[in-house]
C-alpha cells in the first residue's frame, strides 16, 4: 500500500476568492411503484446513468459564475483545474 499525502487540503477557490462548488451531471434512473390512483409512488431504486462523452464535472464559483475544470492533487483530493471559456 502506498503512503498517502496527508499535507494539508486547502478547498479549491476562485480568483475573486470564494470557495467554489463542484458540479456534476448526471442522469438518473429511477424506480417508483405505482400508486392505486395510477400515480408514480415511493421510489424503490435509483441509479446514475453515465454517458462517457458527456463532460460531468465542473467547479464553479457562486459569487462571480466562473467554471473551472476539476482536477486531483497527489492524494486524488479535488482541486481548481484550468479556467473554463
Amino acid at each position: 500500500m502506498g503512503k498517502k499525502d496527508m499535507s494539508k487540503y486547502y478547498k479549491p477557490k476562485c480568483t475573486c476568492g470564494a470557495l467554489l462548488v463542484l458540479n456534476t451531471q448526471e442522469i438518473w434512473n429511477c424506480i417508483r411503484r405505482i400508486t392505486q390512483d395510477g400515480d408514480a409512488g415511493n421510489l424503490i431504486q435509483r441509479q446514475t446513468n453515465w454517458d462517457e462523452d458527456m463532460p460531468t464535472f465542473n467547479l464553479s464559483c457562486p459569487k462571480c459564475d466562473k467554471r473551472y475544470n476539476v482536477d486531483y492533487d497527489d492524494s486524488n483530493r479535488i482541486i481548481r483545474g484550468e479556467k473554463i471559456n
